[in-house]
């Protein structure tokens, strides 16, 4: 007996925001909103009185925001570049925040002082990943 589904306007599936003509704005959208919040937290931390070294932020900054980002990226990395393009300034931020530099700060200066890329490359290394996985599991 074949069972048939019916198709609703927009589906949330624990942390993705899908819809049958996914562009991927709502879920990046989310993204920001969850990235904002935890670059508040960034904020207090990093403050002088709290004294957090810049290794252990990096940490948390790993472990919050590029985690929350990198969630389903193989699904959303095929989405416009403009869309992706709107996670980076909260990264960049978090990053700037975590090693004391000024927000005029060379991206490339950025990136190599913290030993992190950019979340696109990140983004796109881990869909090659993923899908170098699959077809190894194919055999």
């Amino acid at each position: 007996m074949r069972q048939t589904y019916s198709r609703s306007e927009e589906s949330e599936d624990p942390g993705y925001h899908l819809r049958p003509n996914i562009t991927w704005k709502n879920h990046i959208d989310y993204l920001r909103q969850k990235g904002f919040k935890y670059l508040n937290a960034i904020k207090a931390l990093s403050s002088p009185k709290k004294g957090t070294r810049s290794d252990q932020l990096l940490n948390i900054i790993n472990a919050t925001i590029r985690s929350i980002f990198d969630y389903g990226s193989q699904l959303f990395s095929f989405s416009s570049n403009s869309n992706r393009q709107k996670l980076e300034p909260i990264y960049n931020a978090a990053l700037r925040l975590a090693l004391g530099l000024p927000r005029n700060t060379p991206l490339d200066l950025l990136r190599a002082e913290s030993m992190n890329g950019s979340i696109n490359t990140r983004h796109n290394f881990l869909c090659q990943k993923f899908i170098t996985k699959q077809i190894a599991l194919k055999d």
